[in-house]
């Protein structure tokens, strides 16, 4: 089975994540198919700065054995018995190739959370892009990246753009001047 593309969210809240509705709202578009949770940890940091965590997952079957409960491995929240080493070497490497974010990386995220707060970490794969994910790969494509752009990164791409294009034009004009001589 093919999986679609995935994100990585993460999510700090003031008090309980309980009390908001991002909670619901995820589980409202797993509900509606959208999303898949391939990993979705809720943790929780009181003021003694004692940090636990609780996992769901839609993962069954073979994809459940590669994945497994990927991020609460990486933080090392699961106690990691001997037979558990080689999963967790597994769950390193997912890590890095489809989060781009090392077990180290997560970790630093985790911890840094402040006494007091809950988090959202959730691996969501975006049901809708398996079939375009299928297209791609039989039409000899290679994903070289992808990303979801906030509204408000729209403008610092185009200002980006802009003093691409700009630079090119002033390289393009020193060739040619370069060519005259």
């Amino acid at each position: 089975m093919t999986i679609g593309m995935m994100q990585f969210v993460f999510v700090e809240f003031k008090g309980d994540v309980f009390e908001s509705d991002v909670f619901e709202e995820l589980l409202a578009l797993r509900s509606a198919g959208m999303i898949r949770l391939i990993d979705f940890l809720v943790l929780e940091k009181d003021q003694d700065g004692f940090l636990w965590g609780s996992e769901i997952s839609d993962l069954s079957g073979e994809i459940e054995i590669q994945y497994g409960t990927l991020l609460g491995k990486l933080i090392e929240l699961d106690e990691v018995e001997s037979d558990l080493v080689a999963e967790i070497d597994q769950a390193q490497a997912i890590s890095k190739a489809d989060l781009g974010l090392s077990p180290l990386d997560l970790n630093h995220i985790v911890h840094t959370i402040p006494p007091g707060t809950s988090a959202i970490l959730a691996l969501v794969e975006h049901v809708w892009s398996r079939n375009l994910k299928d297209a791609v790969q039989a039409g000899g494509g290679v994903m070289l990246a992808q990303g979801l752009v906030e509204p408000s990164g729209l403008a610092l791409l185009k200002t980006e753009l802009e003093a691409v294009i700009e630079a090119v034009a002033v390289v393009e004009i020193a060739e040619l001047k370069a060519s005259d001589t």
